[in-house]
């Protein structure tokens, strides 16, 4: 009886274990000589803007047989055909494979192997209050028998007059109050087992349950020879991860003419692969893994003469770039991207053939594309686990060397801005992020610090200061006729008031028209206000051309009301007095103007306020 419980209750054991894998380590004589549940740990991370290459560090025991090693627990934004394998000279991997296997999470397994040991347990407690009951059963058997047994005692004892009154009582008794004592006793195990089934349908409806939230996860198989053993690196790349830039860029005004400034760079990362990242090596990439490495390719440009401009353009875009015989072996993104690109530049160098203006100025379309070249190598090991809470890690904090001017634009604000000219000095290349801005430890306000690369000067601003204001004054128009033209000569002032205690250096900034060439147009400025304009290269380079004014000039203490400081100009526009002026594209040309300045094109960079780069 013993033996048939036992094997009774292993069998339904391993029913309730039936649902949990198993791994076991089998030793083979075939080809391969062990499937090895490997024992790994993630030893460096590479995190780019929207994936991750996880590198686990595996030690292979020497053998001159073939081996192979098994990678469990490959999180589940496991990114299919990423994964590789590389080990130290000595060692040969045959293959890497990662194959798809359902299982349970952790807290499940766990969840299954309590209830598994609950299941044996009312198993145990079930065959227990059975086998009590078969017991009670049989003891009432007996007892019946003795009842029997004694009825016919008291027969023979009547017949031959020699009945024990007082014995017949008390067998009476005893016989009534075991009945009663055994029924009990016997309600109470056929109860109990009922309750004891019950609580096996609820355990193993929990179990099934359970195994109903099975996830698909992956496991890897690599084929290794190593004769001397050693290290094996295995990689593969998750998604659901991520990082983005905070920047925070302090400055402290030494002086009206000195200014020192730091850069603080922290990286924002989002880590939800499913797997913790636990005393790792971190490095942030700008890279984009799947980016094409291809350089575009400069296609000729034919021209020929037509009726009308819209029959050349009609034959330049007549063959579309999805219907190109591509050879099988090339890139298709490439060519696309190619001959879209050829073909826009295309056009717009027919159209500088057509109607070319004094001062035209285009940067290509990916000239506002982000650094995606660089990497920031985080100095310690560090702890990353995997949760919804975006994560902040320090990366560099470095002292930049620039200047902090006062720009006045007149015509935009009636306020002087702060602007830093800095250069980056910290050796490597800043990807585009928010910055909070700081001045003397106050904080200003939020920019955007744009994509510069090493050695490159940027922008930022420092927001408005409010003690220095500005006004534009058109003080007269003088119109008179020359020939067959009309000349006007305007007359500004330039008003600027200055309530600090403290000479200001600033930046006037104005602007006069720029004529097209197709126009005749003539724009003179005033001889003394040209010969007092900027000497700063940079500014006689990218933007006296554009007919951008700067004159740098030094505001005294406590000038405002009528002791404020101006600043008077003149120039002359003369044209054809039959025609008047209007604007050329005007908002297309600004917007394409704005877009040269501020995308890092080579443009001079700087909104009021903003970052920019030159």
């Amino acid at each position: 009886m013993l033996s048939s419980r036992t094997n009774s209750l292993a069998i339904t054991v391993a029913w309730a274990m039936s649902f949990h894998p198993i791994v076991i380590n089998v030793h083979q004589t075939s080809a391969a000589e062990a499937i090895t549940a490997s024992t790994d740990t993630i030893d460096s991370v590479t995190l780019y803007r929207d994936q991750a290459s996880v590198v686990r560090r595996i030690e292979v025991p020497a053998s001159t047989h073939l081996q192979q090693i098994r990678v469990t627990d490959l999180p589940t934004s496991y990114v299919a055909g990423s994964a590789f394998s590389i080990c130290e000279s000595g060692s040969v991997i045959r293959s890497t494979r990662v194959m798809t296997v359902d299982s349970l999470s952790p807290e499940n397994e766990q969840k299954v192997k309590t209830l598994a040991d609950q299941y044996a347990a009312l198993l145990r407690d079930l065959d227990n209050a059975k086998q009590s009951s078969t017991v009670i059963e049989q003891d009432l058997i007996t007892l019946e028998k003795l009842v029997d047994f004694s009825a016919r005692k008291t027969l023979e004892n009547l017949d031959r007059a020699t009945l024990d009154v007082q014995s017949v009582t008390a067998l009476t008794d005893f016989t009534m109050q075991r009945r009663r004592q055994l029924a009990q006793e016997l309600y109470e195990q056929q109860t109990a087992i009922e309750d004891l089934t019950k609580a096996i349908q609820v355990n193993r409806a929990s179990i099934e349950s359970i195994h109903n939230t099975r996830g698909t996860t992956s496991e890897a198989l690599i084929e290794v020879i190593s004769p001397d053993g050693g290290p094996l690196r295995f990689s593969y790349q998750v998604s659901d991860v991520g990082w983005s830039p905070s920047y925070t860029v302090r400055g402290k005004r030494i002086d009206q003419n000195e200014a020192e400034f730091s850069l603080e760079f922290e990286s924002v990362m989002v880590q939800n692969s499913g797997e913790d990242w636990d005393n790792v090596k971190l490095t942030l990439s700008t890279a984009q893994p799947d980016l094409h490495s291809a350089a575009p390719g400069l296609t000729p440009l034919r021209i020929g003469i037509a009726e009308s401009s819209a029959a050349s353009t009609s034959q330049m875009s007549s063959t579309a770039p999805n219907e190109l015989e591509i050879p099988s072996w090339q890139d298709q993104m490439v060519w696309h991207r190619d001959i879209t690109r050829n073909a826009e530049s295309g056009m717009k160098q027919i159209a500088e053939l057509e109607s070319a203006a004094k001062v035209q100025r285009d940067i290509a379309l990916d000239a506002g594309a982000n650094v995606s070249d660089e990497s920031y190598a985080i100095a310690d090991r560090i702890k990353i686990p995997s949760r919804l809470e975006n994560q902040v890690v320090a990366v560099t904090r470095n002292t930049l060397a620039g200047d902090l001017n006062y720009v006045v634009t007149p015509l935009l604000s009636s306020f002087a801005f702060r602007e830093a000219d800095l250069k980056n000095t910290i050796g490597r290349n800043l990807i585009a992020g928010d910055a909070d801005v700081y001045l003397n430890e106050k904080f200003i306000g939020r920019t955007t610090l744009p994509p510069t690369a090493a050695g490159q000067r940027f922008r930022i601003g420092f927001g408005s200061d409010r003690q220095v204001r500005t006004r534009r004054e058109l003080m007269s128009r003088d119109a008179s006729v020359h020939g067959g033209n009309q000349r006007v000569a305007l007359k500004y002032r330039l008003v600027v008031s200055n309530y600090h205690n403290t000479v200001i250096p600033i930046r006037l900034l104005d602007r006069i028209p720029l004529a097209t060439e197709n126009e005749s147009i003539s724009i003179t400025l005033a001889a003394d206000a040209a010969n007092q304009l900027s000497t700063d290269p940079l500014y006689l380079r990218m933007q006296r051309p554009t007919g951008i004014l700067r004159w740098d000039l030094e505001i005294p203490a406590d000038r405002f009301g009528s002791n404020a400081y101006d600043f008077e100009y003149m120039f002359t526009i003369e044209h054809d007095r039959e025609k008047r002026i209007v604007g050329d594209r005007m908002l297309e040309q600004m917007r394409s103007d704005y877009r040269f300045e501020n995308s890092g094109g080579g443009g001079f960079g700087g909104g009021m306020g903003g970052g920019g780069i030159f």
